[in-house]
C-alpha cells in the first residue's frame, strides 16, 4: 500500500553559502595563511512548499501498488540522412525514425509485471533488478522501453 507524506501546510527551507578563493603564493611558491583572495560569495536559499497532493508516485494499483523512489525517462530517436541527388548539394531532408522513451525507475518493494506505467507512458520491462537488505527493505530497479514515444522531440522532415 502506498504511503502519503507531508501535510498541506508543510514547508522546508535550506540555505547554502559558498565561498571561492584564489591562492596567492609568495615569491618562493609557498602560500601563506593570508595568501587567499576571496573571488566570490554565493548564497542560495531553497524553499519547498508541500501541497495537499504531495506523496510518492506509484506504479500499479490497489494492494499491488509500489512507491517510486526515483525515476528517469529519456526520449530519443534515430536519424537517417538522405543522400543528396547531386554532388556538392545539401541533402533535401533528414528523417527521424525509431522514436522511443526509455525509463529507469527504482521502486520500494517488488514488481513482477511485464509492463509498468510511469508518467502516463506504458513501458515494456527490459530489466528487473531486485535488491534486499537484512532490514527487510526490498527495492526493485525497473528498466523499460516504449517505442513510438517522442516526448517533446520533433519527428519529421
Amino acid at each position: 500500500m502506498p504511503y502519503t507524506y507531508g501535510s498541506s501546510a508543510g514547508f522546508s527551507k535550506g540555505i547554502t553559502k559558498t565561498f571561492e578563493y584564489l591562492t596567492q603564493p609568495d615569491n618562493t611558491g609557498a602560500v601563506p595563511s593570508a595568501g587567499h583572495i576571496l573571488k566570490y560569495t554565493r548564497t542560495e536559499t531553497t524553499t519547498e512548499t508541500v501541497t495537499s497532493t504531495f506523496g510518492a508516485p506509484v506504479i500499479g494499483t490497489g494492494d499491488s501498488a509500489v512507491e517510486v523512489l526515483s525515476g528517469t525517462i529519456t526520449h530519443s530517436l534515430d536519424e537517417q540522412l538522405i543522400d543528396p541527388a547531386t554532388s556538392g548539394t545539401a541533402p533535401p531532408s533528414v528523417r527521424g525514425y525509431n522514436p522511443r522513451a526509455e525509463a529507469s525507475v527504482t521502486v520500494l518493494g517488488t514488481w513482477s509485471g511485464a509492463t509498468f506505467s510511469f508518467d502516463s507512458i506504458t513501458f515494456k520491462v527490459t530489466a528487473n533488478d531486485v535488491a534486499e537488505t537484512s532490514g527487510d527493505v526490498v527495492k526493485t530497479t525497473l528498466r523499460g522501453i516504449a517505442h513510438g514515444q517522442t516526448g517533446t522531440l520533433t519527428v519529421g522532415d
